[in-house]
């Protein structure tokens, strides 16, 4: 009899030690548990606030981007202007030199006809250099 309480009480002593080990294990996973959940969380947090301040410097990049391309659209509406303003008058120039070299050219002495050639020649070319620099800001505009 004395060996069979023995032997109940080692059994009893065997599952209370295991029902603390199995206590233990279950609180080293809950532990081990909300140690990984608040590690995640805080890296979720972290990574969160790297994206606000991300979309933060993206929005102001946008802003200025928005700014450069209104400048842009201002700048080539500015080209356009200033390029037709500037050909009128050369255009104007360019045809009294010519209409004045064509009536008086029987009047002129060689030297003043070169002088009236070289001056419609320098319309040309400022006409010219107006065309290109109207062509060079439209550039910006072609689609590769």
């Amino acid at each position: 009899m004395l060996q069979e309480k023995q032997r109940i009480s080692d059994h009893l002593l065997n599952i209370f030690v295991v029902g603390i080990i199995g206590l233990l294990l279950l609180s080293a996973t809950a532990i081990y548990s909300y140690i990984k959940r608040n590690k995640i969380a805080n890296d979720l947090s972290e990574k969160s606030k790297a994206l606000t301040k991300a979309e933060y410097i993206l929005e102001e990049k946008n802003k200025m981007l928005e700014k450069y391309i209104k400048s842009n659209i201002k700048l080539s509406q500015f080209a356009h202007i200033a390029s037709h303003d500037l050909k009128s008058p050369l255009r104007t120039v360019r045809s009294f030199i010519g209409s004045a070299k064509n009536s008086a050219k029987d009047r002129l002495t060689d030297s003043e006809k070169e002088y009236m050639t070289m001056s419609l020649d320098a319309t040309k070319d400022m006409f010219n250099l107006v065309e290109d620099l109207l062509s060079f800001s439209k550039v910006n505009d072609l689609e590769l």
